[in-house]
């Protein structure tokens, strides 16, 4: 009876072990200009780890776009004016990186990061000309708002280090400083001091 009850007691905590080893996915939230903004699921090896990111948001009412007056201090009557005002607008980004391990500790893990990430913002603009009615002296509508489709995409790129530190053992943090090559529609970026980071919680 005690050969068996060691032996239980050994089964249990190789159990224990394994299961503390095996936590290699981690399900969580993260920030940062390359790995995306949200959701997250994180998977961390022996040697190597990686990560994908999803997140999204909607701004604005599409429904009821209002108009601002135009103001009473235009003093050029001849001439037209226009006002925009956003519509609904939805804004999605997904993001994935790798990382390679430089260094293991007892509760953190230095490593190695490469990343890329796109950040998508789309919706709709409208327009509202007005002209000025010498007869009622008052600015005034010409004809119905347009509406313009508007697209932007902001992609992102690079490299850094990174640290991942075990507040428990199925609960991690990491903070990454990462430098960042951005690419939008005109234009470009080198970014280095912006910081990313996130928190998850490993199962096995």
């Amino acid at each position: 009876m005690k050969k068996i009850i060691i032996l239980i007691t050994f089964l249990t905590f190789a159990l224990l072990l394994t299961a503390e080893e095996n936590l290699r996915h981690g399900l969580g939230f993260t920030g940062g200009m390359i790995s995306g903004s949200g959701f997250s699921y994180r998977q961390m090896n022996d040697t190597y780890g990686f990560q994908f990111a999803l997140g999204a948001i909607t701004l604005g009412d599409g429904d009821d776009i209002e108009f601002d007056e135009i103001g009473f201090w235009e003093e050029d009557t001849l001439s037209t004016y226009s006002i925009e005002e956003e519509g609904i607008f939805y804004y999605t980004n997904f993001g994935a990186s790798y990382y390679k391990f430089l260094h293991k500790g007892e509760k953190s893990l230095f490593y190695f990061l490469v990343g890329t990430a796109a950040y998508i913002n789309f919706g709709s603009i409208e327009e509202q000309t007005y002209g000025y009615n010498q007869d009622t002296q008052l600015w005034e509508t010409l004809g119905k708002p347009t509406e313009e489709k508007e697209m932007t995409i902001r992609t992102n790129i690079g490299i850094g280090i990174g640290i991942d530190y075990k507040l428990t053992e199925n609960i991690h943090i990491n903070l990454d400083w990462p430098f960042v090559y951005s690419r939008g529609e005109n234009d470009f970026d080198l970014i280095m001091y912006i910081p990313q980071a996130g928190i998850h919680y490993y199962f096995k």
